[in-house]
């Protein structure tokens, strides 16, 4: 063989050994992805065992220990399954049992179809009675279970598998109150489900529906057991026993009180007491006031709280032996050092509002739409949790019609009615048909079948619930009474251009043309290539002064691939024109006051709702607003010397600018002679104050569409020298108390009582201070001094690191969702992580800790509270090797928009920033699932601060979550016009921009990212912001950042996408032939040398 055929045979062979190679690591690799198991696979459990859970109690014994299985447990299949035992207080009670559906390693877990739900009646505290209330079982429209009385249950059996759900609905008798789901018969713990409750398939099992009686305290209503007293108040006439034993924990700080019968005894250390009366029980009769009250434990061990009830009852009722303590919220675990949380952090319970709403649970009636969340239209029949207070009140829905809502959805208090009657649609309420379809002569849907088209409207001449039976409703239309199936009614007027396609290809889709001018109701279709951000903020342009908001209505491209899908939208022009308002300016008369008079101005056929009159406080729609009374809108009003700010208010709750009015009065008598500010540290700030003075706001002279150049009379002057005439004035500080010291210019005059030069705590943000002086003649002058207090707070709520002891993270603080791949044998992972900031905490229930893994599919989260108050999540989803199917059990948003907003929403992009209003405080949000069994809640989108707020929202489907960030910056108030159109940060995760606010263009070159994380904040909370573009980034995208200031000035800062070109395979292959050219040029070289010394050497 020559020399040229050993060369080539030998890169031959060199390239196909380097090929075999390639191949089998990437064999090996897709072998261990497979097939992998790590070392805690001994924690597979092979026996064949089933759920046992608990229908009622088997006898009135107690047990020291348990004589069978825990109920709620899984026990092997051989087991009788005839009782089963749970611990109450120190002793154990026997229950008769069944076996249910949720079996593992038997046949019926793969080949059975059937699953029971089984809803039993449950009562918190005691009671004369068994009837305290009812459960009844829903499953398609239908009822299919009741139970009526305590101990007895309601059941639905399915035998059509993981297609089964149901609703359940919890009734309370009259006296009685539904307090939660739990899966435990003594009502031990909660499922954190709405009333009514919807149930899928996998969450068919055992559950208890917890009442309890009005006029006592109840149980354990709040699910924090940890006591061990025994008196979890969940049987009659657990109330005390005689010959029980109370240990009493006590000392100088906690008097401890023991009623026994008619007897009382305190205590101030540590003692025993036996009880003689059934009537026994033990309060803290004086307790530590510099402390958080957390309830008396009865087993003596704070560090998991007190019992609940006692948390407000103050009052613990000895029926088997106890250990009496008092409890402070200090005391609470914080998690120990697993967490490794900087600067001992601890855990916190995290804050809610529900102490500021009124808790309502019954029904009532619509007459308006919803505020957000699903549709609501008049005549539904809703169930109402909890309102807020106030004139413009919001209060929570969770069923329309009996059905469970799966988004968290609201509606305005004065949009309800508890009558049908009251509705003003009462026997006429209007629906649409979504799509072409047909109606019949009767309710079975088979006589006479006549089509009626997509769009058209039919009534409802009695209550939507009970008109529907089956699936068949019964409604008017065309003046005589027809029945058409459920699933084509909707209260969304819908698009019928493409509702002969089910997306499925077999219609060409057309998307909807343009509408311009638009007013009122638009319902649009967009296609599947045309649905991007921009057509959506583009397709329906609203007339002058009107601003659209839009939501999801028909998907039909979330089950199907097809080009020819498409969404359909449903948008809402509505007015948003502020009203004006003018007022002139008065001079004090004998009576010692001055008139102001007052003039309303309506714009666009929208009535004036009312006033307010402040001397600074600025309102928001939920103020008390005063009415008009009087022609024209005009009217006047009475008032002593001094400062006052004027607000209207129209139909459409929207707020004009205000005005400024005075009252002048020549009387030096009631002036103050010299004035100066002092911070907490004794400094003084007098240079950083500023007088008010002029009009500010509109004037009907004025034009005044959402974003006119307004015209800025506001005075803003340092003023070195008091003027005494002169009574408003505005600071801003950071210290948290200021010192208002002032001397008077006459000696017959002194301060209203109340309204002294005095040192003033102040709360973050604007707060009002005024100070009155009233002379011996009785005249009055009152100075407002409207200081901002700068909220200094740190508001970091990230972690620093997350490490898992089962599989891996590459973790990033700005990061809030992950995809963990574990073994498909891990039973439990230790989730550990580490606060960035010493001020921040972890939130009680979701701080790290171990997690049992029960499902393919799990998801755990993490939240952060900053000292500010600030809450972030994080999900880590656990996900089993060889479960690769995301799309079961969908946690996505379908959609989510915010009305009067421009955001651009994409399923896989989880962090937005929007700007509202300064009197914006409740925001509706719409947000869909993806999955129709998914549920969504909404974070707390009411009473809104000023400047950032962060609302996530949460997406769960069984086992599985996602969290989505909306940040809201609530614009600033003021009482000038601000003009700044500038970004004050402006940053991208992962590339550094170097950004200045005056420089509007950058360049950013990406690899292969279809979105970015972008932040940015403008440099005045007055501004609005709007970011677009960021979605399907290719190298000609642009992504743009709009800054409109508040007098209308606008900036645009632009980054320009710059991209390689990228392809997974080209770039495999490339890599490839690269290190194959590599090693054959190196061979070639090695066989050249090679032969050239062979060369050399024959030579020789």
């Amino acid at each position: 063989m020559n020399k040229k055929k050993k060369l080539f045979s030998a890169i031959v062979l060199t390239v196909g050994l380097f090929i075999v190679l390639v191949g089998s690591m990437i064999v090996s690799d897709n072998y261990k992805k497979n097939n992998a198991i790590d070392s805690d696979s001994s924690d597979f459990i092979a026996d064949a065992t089933c759920n046992i859970y608990a229908v009622r109690y088997a006898n009135t014994y107690k047990y020291d220990n348990p004589e069978g299985p825990i109920c709620g447990t899984q026990v092997n299949v051989n087991y009788s399954f005839d009782s089963c035992f749970l611990k109450e207080g120190q002793y154990y009670r026997k229950y008769n049992a069944k076996k249910g559906s949720n079996c593992k390693g038997t046949s019926s877990e793969t080949s059975s179809s059937s699953k029971t739900l089984s809803v039993s009646i449950g009562l918190i505290g005691e009671s004369d009675s068994k009837t305290v209330g009812s459960v009844t079982i829903y499953s398609s429209n239908k009822q299919v279970g009741l139970a009526t009385v305590v101990g007895t249950s309601a059941n639905y059996t399915c035998t059509s598998g993981n297609s089964c759900s149901a609703n359940v609905l919890a009734n309370p008798s009259s006296g009685y109150t539904f307090v939660k789901w739990s899966s435990s018969t003594d009502c031990s713990n909660s499922l954190n489900k709405q009333n009514p409750a919807y149930f899928s398939a996998s969450e068919f099992r055992n559950i208890t529906a917890c009442f309890t009686k009005n006029s006592t305290t109840g149980g354990n209503t709040g699910g924090n057991t940890g006591n061990g007293s025994g008196s979890n108040g969940g049987e009659k006439n657990k109330i005390g026993k005689a010959g029980c034993k109370i240990s009493v924990v006590a000392d100088e700080d906690n008097l401890m009180t023991i009623t026994d019968g008619n007897k009382i005894i305190s205590y101030n250390k540590n003692s025993d007491y036996v009880c003689k009366n059934n009537e026994c029980f033990i309060q803290v009769g004086t307790r530590n006031l510099s402390r958080v009250f957390n309830g008396i434990a009865g087993d003596g061990d704070c560090t998991t709280g007190g019992r609940y009830d006692t948390k407000t009852s103050n009052k613990l009722y000895c029926f088997d032996d106890i250990i009496a303590k008092a409890c402070y919220e200090d005391e609470l675990s914080s998690g120990g050092s697993s967490s490794g949380s900087s600067g001992g952090a601890g855990v916190v319970e995290e804050p809610t509002l529900d102490d500021k709403k009124e808790k309502i649970g019954s029904f009532f009636y619509a007459k308006g739409k919803e505020n957000s969340g699903d549709a609501i239209a008049c005549g539904d029949k809703l169930f109402i949790k909890t309102c807020t207070t106030g004139d413009n009140a919001i209060c929570d829905v969770t069923s329309i019609n009996e059905n469970t809502v799966k988004t968290s959805t609201q509606i305005y208090k004065r949009d309800i009615v508890q009558n049908e009657s009251e509705t003003g649609c009462f026997k006429k309420i209007e629906r649409y048909i979504a799509k072409k379809t047909y109606y019949y002569s009767d309710k079975g849907l088979s006589k006479d079948k006549t089509e009626i088209g997509c769009g058209s409207i039919v009534t409802f001449k009695k209550e939507i619930r009970s008109s529907c039976e089956n699936n068949s409703c019964e409604v008017e239309y065309n003046g005589k009474t027809v029945y058409i199936h459920i699933d084509y009614i909707t209260s969304d007027k819908p698009a019928c251009q493409n509702q002969d396609s089910n997306g499925d290809g077999s219609k060409t889709c057309v998307t909807s043309k343009n509408v311009t001018g638009a007013k009122g109701e638009v319902p649009v279709s967009i296609c599947k290539k045309d649905d991007t951000e921009d057509t959506r903020n583009k397709i329906v342009s609203c007339a002058e002064d009107y601003e659209f908001k839009y939501k999801l209505t028909n998907d039909t491209c979330k089950d199907s691939n097809s080009d020819n899908c498409y969404k359909d939208y449903l948008y809402t022009c509505s007015y948003i024109k502020r009203p004006g308002v003018n007022a002139s300016a008065g001079v004090v008369g004998s009576n010692g006051k001055g008139i102001i008079t007052v003039t309303g101005v309506p714009y666009g056929n929208i009535g004036i709702l009312g006033y307010h009159v402040s001397s600074g406080e600025e309102p928001t729609v939920n103020s008390n607003w005063s009415t008009f009374n009087a022609v024209n809108n005009s009217f006047s009003i009475e008032r002593t010397a001094g400062t006052y700010f004027i607000w209207s208010i129209n139909e459409k709750r929207r707020i004009s600018y205000p005005v400024l009015a005075k009252v002048y009065d020549a009387d030096l008598s009631t002036t103050l002679a010299s004035f100066k500010v002092q911070d907490g540290n004794g400094n003084d700030i007098n240079t950083n104050i500023s007088s008010l003075d002029g009009t500010v706001g509109y004037t009907t002279g004025v034009k005044d569409s959402k974003y006119a150049l307004l015209s800025n009379d506001l005075i803003a002057d340092s003023v070195g020298g008091f003027d005494k005439l002169t009574t408003s004035y505005e600071l801003s500080v950071t210290a948290n108390k200021i010192a208002l010291y002032a001397t008077l210019t006459s000696s017959d005059a002194t301060y209203v009582s109340g309204y002294e030069p005095r040192t003033i705590d102040l709360d973050y943000g604007r707060n009002v201070a005024l100070i009155k002086i009233v002379n011996k003649d009785g005249k009055e002058r009152c100075y407002t001094f409207i200081i901002n207090r700068v909220d200094d707070r740190n508001n970091s709520n990230l972690l620093k690191n997350v490490k898992l002891s089962r599989g891996s993270i590459d973790f990033d603080p700005y990061t809030t969702n992950y995809d963990v791949k574990i073994s498909r044998f891990t039973k439990k992972v230790s989730v550990n992580a580490e606060l960035d900031s010493s001020t921040s905490k972890f939130i009680k229930g979701y701080e790290p800790r171990e997690v049992e893994i029960t499902e393919d599919r799990q998801s755990v989260v993490l939240k952060v509270i900053s000292e500010a108050g600030s809450i972030r999540s994080y999900v880590i989803t656990f996900i089993r090797n060889g479960e690769d199917k995301d799309n079961i059990n969908s946690t996505y948003l379908s959609s989510l928009t915010v009305p009067g907003t421009m955001l651009g929403f994409d399923k896989e992009t989880y962090d937005y920033t929007i700007t509202v209003p300064y009197e914006t405080e409740d925001l509706p949000i719409y947000a869909f699932a993806e999955d129709e069994n998914a549920t969504v809640n909404v974070g707390n989108n009411t009473g809104l601060k000023v400047g950032n707020n962060l609302i996530q929202i949460e997406v769960k489907n069984n086992n599985k979550t996602r969290i989505y960030s909306l940040h809201v910056i609530r614009k600033e108030s003021g009482l000038d016009i601000s003009n700044s159109s500038r970004l004050g940060t402006l940053s991208i995760k992962n590339y550094n921009i170097e950004f200045s606010p005056d420089k509007l263009d950058y360049e950013v070159k990406i690899k292969r990212e279809k979105t970015l994380l972008i932040s940015a904040t403008p440099e005045s909370n007055r501004a609005d912001i709007y970011m677009y573009g960021n979605n399907d980034l290719t190298g000609f995208s642009t992504i743009r950042v709009k800054v409109i200031a508040e007098n209308g000035l606008t900036n645009i800062y632009s980054i320009d996408i710059q991209k390689a070109a990228y392809n997974k395979k080209i770039e495999i292959i490339a890599s490839v032939a690269g290190v194959s050219a590599l090693l054959i040029v190196s061979l070639v070289i090695y066989l050249k040398k090679k032969n050239n010394k062979k060369k050399e050497y024959l030579e020789g």
